[in-house]
């Protein structure tokens, strides 16, 4: 997924649940992995403003990362 700016929470929400369908690992996989309970977890994905550490601590989970990448507007 490639961040243009228009994308919402819930978009990069969506897309993370699909990563993890793709991949099979369940939350409790994902939640054992970051030490966490399920609830924490579903408090990540309420949250009205995600941080990219919990997006790539999740990622990392799924094995997956997340890439940041400044560029100048053309």
């Amino acid at each position: 997924m490639i961040y243009k700016g228009t994308e919402t929470n819930n978009d990069i929400k969506k897309k993370i649940k699909s990563i993890s369908a793709e991949t099979e690992i369940s939350i409790s996989d994902i939640c054992q992995k970051l030490n966490i309970m399920p609830q924490s977890y579903q408090n990540i994905f309420k949250k009205q403003k995600l941080a990219f550490s919990d997006i790539a601590d999740i990622l990392d989970c799924l094995g997956y990362e997340l890439e940041i990448n400044f560029k100048p507007k053309e």
